[in-house]
């Protein structure tokens, strides 16, 4: 009678630890709910997510451009992709304004001359920080350029390109949108499905410039925003300022 005693005993003793365990394990399932969703402590506003564009999808229904980006936010949970609930558009160029945190930065752009101490001026547009990209005219046809890359995207779409570009002498700024078909070293970038927009900015005058283009991409594609102060002849200072660059997927 005794050991029928214990083994009910131990029995229930067991059951309580497994309920337990299973109650503190429910805790942690992600839910819906703020308290559960965002940790203040882990909100890091002075860190910068320079990297590629893979949007997710955070437990606060709000689409962040990648995972650093989410963390960086707070967000405790996420998953791939963006939410199907945020019609917000998203700007596909994560570095569009040359800086972090008050600091110039070029991290994301690859290009012919890129030199966070001398080719980023303080002088920017409205709502742009503090800091500016500049690229100056050149002997070469294509000039000074720099280019930034996005992938991930797949299907026919159409894309709006904008950016801000200043000239102290009213010298020429050009917006480029393709598909890379070949990567440059030295030269810019060889493109499929290329269309560019020269313009000649007002001088000393901020202005935002706009392109939009249907291009058809494979998951596998990489579509290339280039931005460049083109060419000519015995130039000198001739350089065009560019700032808050951005690529919106329409639809």
């Amino acid at each position: 009678m005794k050991s029928k005693i214990q083994n009910q005993l131990i029995l229930l003793i067991g059951l309580f630890v497994i309920m337990s365990c299973s109650c503190k394990k429910d805790s942690n399932i992600p839910v819906s709910s703020s308290d559960r969703c965002i940790d203040t402590t882990k909100i890091n506003p002075d860190s910068c997510c320079f990297t590629i564009y893979e949007p997710v999808c955070g437990c606060d229904s709000i689409t962040y451009a990648n995972a650093c980006k989410a963390e960086n936010n707070g967000v405790l949970y996420w998953t791939e992709g963006a939410c199907a609930s945020d019609t917000t558009a998203q700007n596909l160029i994560i570095n569009e304004s040359f800086e972090c945190n008050g600091k110039p930065v070029t991290v994301g752009w690859d290009g012919y001359v890129l030199d966070d101490s001398t080719d980023i001026v303080q002088d920017a547009p409205p709502n742009g920080g503090i800091w500016s990209f500049w690229l100056g005219a050149t002997w070469i046809p294509w000039g000074e350029w720099a280019e930034t890359y996005i992938t991930g995207q797949s299907g026919t779409n159409i894309y709006q390109l904008e950016a801000w570009m200043k000239s102290e002498t009213g010298w020429k700024g050009s917006l480029t949108i393709g598909v890379l078909e070949q990567k440059g070293q030295f030269f810019p970038s060889q493109l499929t499905q290329e269309k560019e927009i020269f313009d000649k900015p007002i001088s000393n005058i901020w202005a935002k410039y706009t392109l939009t283009d249907t291009i058809s991409t494979q998951p596998t594609d990489t579509i290339v925003v280039r931005i460049s102060a083109g060419g000519c002849q015995n130039c000198y200072d001739m350089k065009t300022y560019f700032d808050l660059i951005k690529l919106i997927k329409l639809k």
